[in-house]
């Protein structure tokens, strides 16, 4: 998943949080002047940008419409951990994992809960 949105990303995803705006509006946010020819542009690529970080944006308007891009946010991106972190302790998962966590972390889990099933004092040991 992904890092949080830059400082012109976050100004998009603010202004698409009250409701649907166009293309020109999202350029002038993003700071480019009215006309600027490189707004618009700027704006379809962070779009993109952003659905490939869990954002999901949506353009209304059909691709190459002479009335522009007319925005709206759907979603947020959930809060999974990145692909190949483990989510518990951030490691790196290696690619012989084949749990969604590291060996350790997992290795730890399993550990606490034959602890909790089994404990050791359940049983006298006779002598």
């Amino acid at each position: 998943m992904g890092a949080a949105p830059t400082p012109r990303q976050q100004a998009l995803v603010d202004l698409l949080s009250e409701g649907p705006r166009t293309t020109r509006e999202l350029a002038a946010a993003a700071g480019y002047a009215p006309g600027d020819p490189a707004g618009p542009k700027y704006v379809a690529k962070t779009v993109g940008r952003l659905a490939a970080r869990g954002w999901s944006v949506r353009n209304l308007r059909p691709p190459g419409s002479p009335r522009g891009g007319y925005y709206v946010l759907l979603s947020r991106p959930c809060s999974l951990p990145a692909a190949g972190v483990c989510p518990r302790c951030g490691a790196r998962l290696s690619r012989y994992n084949a749990g969604p966590i590291c060996w350790p972390c997992e290795r730890s889990a399993l550990d606490a809960e034959l602890a909790m099933t089994c404990p050791p004092s359940l049983f006298e040991v006779a002598s």
